[in-house]
């Protein structure tokens, strides 16, 4: 802002609108006006902007009081979208969001201003998303002690949005918020507990902030406790008493809560199985937004799970889920490209979601886009990257990716050759009867790979995986039975399982047949 001064006419002399200095016959006299006239200048001006500064800072401070009743109204609207990630944002206008913006800008804000402002950031709701600066809002707010903003930056400590991850921390603003009567928390506080995020995990503990943020009527809490009743924690299965809280909750409008009474009717959990319901729940579910909905209506439409098949409509779906961010839909999209079921087969666009799933941690996402890596579909044979993304996957447990590292140590396959690291990941997958690692593990105790040599243990794996036809092992167990070793010697049975193993294509048995029958 400029400021104008008009000069006091014992300074100056008016002619046609210019004001001019009167011309003094003593110089002195003259620089000592001159001086009075900066003084008064700079005075005026200071007093004036001094003003206008107070004017200003009374009229913004004054802002989030007069909108108290609107940033209530704002803020509850956005915590649901805050937990939901539900399109309840449309209910808040450009103009909301202008208002929003003025009251956080106060230099005393409303803490709910903050909290609104931060949700608005955080989901790029009418400005481009900034998780820094949302976060940033929510400490604010929450340093004042808002529950609300204690929550949400909980939420980002949690996750690491837009601030540094830090699950203790997290616990903390959680338990502030729930101490502070907010019942959303009490229910983030109940998981914090059940999972042991942020503290020791407490079942009881758990299941008593559910059950206190249910009595406050909260919905997410109701589906917490209902899942925690499926299963059992902290006392008695109750299936009953879960369907009847799912049913409240959806009833109530949550989407998530449809999409569980739909996985409810599909699994038959409590003997409740009707496909019907479970497609009506789901599609209830999906209409709202809610992506997991989504992928389940596509898999109900490849399945013929309560409607017709239809892979067409299913892919559709699926794809709906994918573009919405569900990891488990981008994998299954994947899928459905690569095979083409429902859409045109396109193995390279299959990779593409494959590596959205998979960024994401989806860990049968990363076990199938190693498959690709490692045949080279869809893209150019990479055994590095391959192995990378079966390690990931093999680290959560994934069984096949387990057998394929442990393949990969054994066989140097983009890997330095590891027997110690094969026999390892190769046992992990054994115990869970994967066949491909039942037959490789066999093959280490049969030669001494990594293992001592034990025979009748390398038979016992052996046999379990030629049972299901795999034709390494067929041709390895025929070899055990025709030199009697780990098992009596049988000439007889040990040639005709290395002639099935040769049948299916094994190059290793039809060498040995051939020897066997006396050629080279």
């Amino acid at each position: 802002m400029t400021y104008s001064f008009v000069l006091s006419e014992s300074l100056t002399t008016q002619k046609n609108d210019v004001f001019i200095f009167p011309v003094f016959d003593n110089l002195k006299i003259f620089l000592l006006v001159a001086a009075m006239f900066v003084a008064l200048s700079d005075y005026v001006f200071a007093q004036e902007s001094k003003q206008a500064d107070a004017q200003s800072e009374s009229a913004i401070a004054s802002l989030p009081e007069k909108g108290s009743a609107e940033l209530e109204k704002w803020s509850k609207i956005l915590l649901d979208c805050l937990d939901y990630n539900c399109s309840c944002m449309s209910l808040i206008s450009s103009a909301d969001y202008s208002k929003i913006r003025t009251y956080a800008a106060a230099k005393k804000p409303n803490a709910r201003a903050l909290f609104s402002m931060g949700v608005c950031l955080l989901k790029g709701h009418f400005s481009e998303r900034n998780t820094a600066h949302a976060a940033d809002y929510f400490a604010q707010g929450a340093s004042m002690g808002d529950a609300f903003c204690s929550y949400a930056l909980a939420m980002c400590l949690q996750d690491g949005i837009g601030i540094a991850k830090d699950e203790g921390k997290a616990f903390e603003f959680y338990r502030s918020a729930a101490d502070n009567g907010l019942s959303n928390a009490q229910n983030a506080l109940g998981v914090c507990y059940l999972k042991g995020i942020g503290v020791r995990a407490d079942q009881a503990k758990a299941m008593e902030l559910f059950n206190s943020a249910v009595s406050a009527g909260n919905v997410r809490a109701k589906i917490s406790l209902a899942n925690c009743l499926i299963a059992g924690v902290g006392g008695e299965k109750d299936t009953a008493k879960a369907l009847e809280l799912f049913s409240q909750a959806a009833k109530a409008g949550s989407s998530i809560a449809k999409y569980s009474m739909g996985l409810f009717f599909e699994k038959g959990v409590g003997g409740n199985i009707d496909y019907a319901k479970a497609f009506s729940y789901y599609k209830e579910s999906a209409d709202a937004g809610y992506a997991q909905a989504m992928s389940a209506i596509g898999t109900c439409y490849l399945k013929g799970i309560g409607v017709s098949v239809d892979y067409a409509a299913g892919a559709k779906w699926i794809e709906k889920a994918a573009l919405e961010g569900d990891a488990e839909a981008q994998n299954n999209y994947g899928l459905c490209l690569a095979n083409g079921i429902g859409v045109s087969q396109n193995p390279s666009l299959a990779v593409f979601w494959y590596l959205k799933s998979a960024a994401q941690g989806y860990a049968i996402a990363q076990n199938n886009l190693a498959e690709c890596y490692f045949s080279g579909v869809g893209t150019a044979v990479d055994y590095g990257e391959a192995v990378k993304w079966y390690r990931r996957a093999a680290w959560q447990g994934n069984v096949a990716a387990q057998s394929s590292l442990g393949y990969c140590y054994l066989s140097a396959t983009g890997v330095e050759k590891s027997y110690e690291n094969a026999v390892k990941w190769l046992k992990k997958a054994a115990e869970k009867e994967d066949i491909a690692a039942m037959s490789n593990l066999g093959t280490c105790y049969l030669e001494g790979y990594g293992v001592e040599k034990n025979y009748a243990k390398a038979v016992e794996l052996l046999s379990k995986a030629a049972s299901a036809d795999d034709a390494q092992a067929l041709g390895n167990l025929g070899a055990c039975y025709y030199m009697g070793l780990g098992v009596e010697k049988n000439e007889f049975k040990g040639k005709a399982l290395i002639k099935k193993a040769a049948d299916l294509g094994n190059d290793e048995a039809k060498r040995a047949l051939r020897r066997i029958n006396g050629y080279n």
